[in-house]
């Protein structure tokens, strides 16, 4: 298939963390006509290395939109539920966690960090709460 050696170049770039590198050659594809979902998926995670959540989400959206039942789909929910958590937004984190399989590495790690999380602001709002009644605000 066309682009089959730069799409291997991109996976070995990747497990060397060399993100920069790739990104560079993801976007070279692009400009090249490579459509291959999967460069929408190594974008985002190229993203998220670079910590930008909000752009990984963005295009791990796309690659879901466009290869809904791709190899990489429980990869990229979980991706996608890490940098949810890292947002702040634990409670859909969650949800998609939930629709990775219970057997998929480090599900039930991130599951436990995540009520962990969640605990935390339970009884953090809890004594906010306590502290705002003793101010006698309602």
């Amino acid at each position: 298939m066309a682009f089959d050696a730069e799409i291997e170049r991109v996976y070995q770039l990747m497990d060397a963390d060399d993100y920069d590198t790739a990104e560079t050659l993801i976007l070279r594809l692009r400009r090249a006509g490579c459509v291959r979902s999967e460069l929408l998926l190594f974008e985002a995670l190229c993203s998220y290395e670079r910590a930008d959540d909000v752009r990984c989400l963005e295009l791990i959206t796309q690659f879901l939109k466009k290869a809904p039942n791709h190899g990489k789909r429980y990869y990229a929910l979980f991706t996608a539920s890490v940098c949810l958590i890292n947002l702040g937004l634990e409670k859909r984190a969650r949800r998609l966690l939930e629709q990775v399989p219970p057997s998929y590495p480090d599900r039930e790690k991130e599951m436990k960090f995540l009520r962990s999380i969640l605990s935390k602001k339970k009884r953090a709002a809890e004594w906010a709460d306590e502290i705002l009644k003793m101010l006698g605000e309602p």
